[in-house]
């Protein structure tokens, strides 16, 4: 059931993986911090609920995840290291890497620089394009889904949760969608994903990717209602919005709007998208520093900052004429 961990913590599974604590829980699964017994290795476990254990489409959902990430190998998607059946204890599950760190929704919602959100971005569009190369579209691409996580070499972004993926020319996820059927997160979902087309794949990955850039540059989805039938529409029907934020290149901004083409051969590759933010990536520079050194911070101006900005004008430039009046006064004494 939603919201309560269904297998109790200190659980062992399998005699190899006890269950330390719930980090997270939702419908279709509890995730837990755990330690892998044989190495004393710190990882993560996520179980399928025993309420919907035998349910065939979240079986088949569940096990498309564990698939889809098994057939990826880079540093910016979660590395999956096991995938059982405990029959001792009635489940499935899967073992991935455990992450520290903030999500990218953590990080919108204290704001962001334009320099890390670049940064930010090349490593997302790096991770899609090993997945898009390797036949497999995320399909749910949002900042809950992308962490900053915390290692030993610094910051790395880190893609999770491919809960929805579609894996080429996998007919069991023929077989479980059907026509219509409407699934991601309303804010990040391509056109044609809202209206449940079946053969959404990789371009609705660069769509999302291009409303997480949007919203890291401007403060603010592409297309903000609050009502998700509405949101959706004004992802079928309304023109892709330019960025108008100032601290971005030209090439980035038309880049974003490219992204939310409403036809998915118009938009780019994720491979093109990398293309573009290259030049911009501060090769020198570790995300790390950019989280130290510039401020997280709206990536646009306010009203209210315009407001202090304009009000300190003014002084500046009168603390700027009394200096002057006081330099030449201390000249005149002097040569007196």
């Amino acid at each position: 059931m939603a919201g309560r961990a269904e297998i109790k913590v200190g659980t062992i599974l399998d005699g190899r993986y006890r269950l330390d604590e719930v980090i997270g829980t939702g419908t279709m699964g509890t995730v837990y911090r755990a330690t892998q017994l044989t190495v004393r290795r710190p990882v993560a476990v996520k179980v399928l609920n025993t309420s919907v254990q035998h349910h065939p489409k979240l079986q088949q959902r569940f096990e498309i995840e564990a698939r889809a990430v098994g057939y990826l190998n880079h540093p910016n998607v979660l590395t999956l290291f096991d995938f059982a059946y405990s029959m001792d204890k009635d489940v499935l599950y899967m073992v991935v890497e455990y992450i520290e760190g903030d999500t990218l929704s953590q990080l919108i919602q204290r704001g962001i620089s334009p320099r890390l959100a670049i940064h930010i971005a090349y490593q997302v569009a790096n991770a899609l394009a090993h997945a898009h190369d390797a036949g497999v579209a995320h399909r749910d691409l949002k900042p809950g889904n992308v962490m900053l996580a915390h290692e030993r070499r610094g910051e790395r972004v880190k893609v999770l949760d491919f809960g929805l993926a579609r894996v080429r020319d996998d007919a069991s996820r023929k077989r479980e969608a059907s026509a219509g059927d409407v699934q991601g997160a309303p804010g990040y979902m391509a056109p044609e994903q809202c209206i449940g087309d079946l053969e959404t794949g990789a371009p609705a990955d660069v769509y999302a990717l291009g409303c997480m850039m949007f919203e890291m540059f401007e403060g603010r989805l592409p297309f903000d209602y609050d009502s998700p039938g509405k949101l959706m529409q004004a992802h079928i029907d309304e023109p892709p919005p330019l960025p108008n934020n100032s601290a971005i290149g030209a090439e980035v901004r038309e880049l974003v709007q490219q992204m939310l083409a409403k036809s998915p051969e118009q938009r780019p590759t994720a491979d093109d998208v990398m293309t573009v933010l290259q030049p911009h990536i501060e090769i020198d520079v570790s995300m790390e520093t950019l989280l130290r050194s510039d401020p997280l911070e709206p990536a646009h101006t306010t009203v209210d900052e315009w407001s202090n900005d304009a009000r300190r004008g003014p002084l500046w430039f009168i603390a700027l004429v009394l200096l002057a009046f006081g330099v030449a006064m201390l000249g005149w004494f002097v040569t007196q």
